[in-house]
């Protein structure tokens, strides 16, 4: 009986690794649904290692889940990675627009689609109108999630509308923040780089000034205290008067050491 020839693999068949299979499922979280005039804004997350969601239209449940044609033209989408602080990991954030017909009622559980890929995933959104919303829960999603309703709000509102109203102030305030963040973190690489006096010269002009920036304020002060270097934590009122007595001291400090003018001629001739 013959023997068989024992096969053998060359070197890049061994070595060869299995292409890898894209995610075909994803979870979808809806975050609101703001019923407008013209048709329905939605924002959702999904996992951030989910492939990108496209296409979002609404839908019909029954008998069997369809997505609803729109005017393509009129849609919106924008969507970016953000850190949810709570659970400490990476969200893919979505925030959408969908036109509907005028004066078509949404409201309550609805029924949306999007594609993955070239399939349709359904998912329902609690929607209500605009005018009802609860306007704390409307602001913290739009502060959270500013960038995306910054690039789809202006496109399918008009300029007027209350809603960019709404939209206008959290913007500043969005842009403080962003402001605030990248100055504490000046701050914090000089303090890393034993450099406190560049620390200082950065938050002086923010502190010494018509419209003092109030966190630039207590960080100065939680500075001079910290370099005072108590022996003891002491209560929080006494702190809080100690670092009101290290500004006040600072603030003379400042005083002193600033450039005095030199007198004019006529001045110099009066003495």
């Amino acid at each position: 009986m013959a023997k068989k020839k024992k096969r053998t693999l060359s070197p890049r068949q061994k070595t060869a690794q299995p292409e890898p299979v894209a995610k075909l499922i994803v979870t979808i979280t809806p975050l609101i649904g703001i019923s407008l005039d013209k048709g329905l804004l939605i924002a959702v997350m999904t996992d951030p290692d989910d492939a990108e969601l496209t296409d979002f239209r609404m839908a019909i449940d029954r008998p069997f889940f369809k997505m609803l044609a729109a005017p393509a033209a009129r849609c919106r989408v924008s969507h970016t990675t953000i850190r949810d602080e709570k659970a400490g990991v990476d969200r893919k954030a979505y925030v959408a627009f969908i036109p509907a017909p005028a004066k078509a009622v949404i409201e309550g559980a609805i029924p949306c689609g999007a594609k993955l890929g070239k399939d349709p995933v359904f998912f329902t959104v609690s929607t209500e109108q605009f005018g009802k919303m609860d306007r704390d829960k409307l602001r913290k999603i739009l502060f959270v999630l500013h960038p995306l309703f910054e690039a789809v709000l202006p496109q399918v509102l008009p300029a007027k509308h209350d809603l960019l109203t709404e939209f206008a102030p959290i913007t500043v305030a969005r842009r403080r923040n962003e402001r605030w963040q990248r100055i504490k973190a000046e701050v914090k690489m000089h303090l890393e780089a034993k450099a406190p006096e560049k620390a200082l010269a950065v938050l002086e002009p923010l502190v010494f000034t018509k419209q003092p920036f109030a966190e630039a304020e207590k960080l100065l002060g939680e500075m001079l205290y910290s370099a005072k270097r108590p022996e003891r934590e002491e209560p929080a009122e006494l702190k809080a008067l100690r670092i009101e007595q290290l500004m006040l001291e600072f603030t003379l400090s400042r005083l002193n050491r600033a450039p005095r003018s030199s007198p004019t001629p006529k001045q110099r001739a009066a003495t």
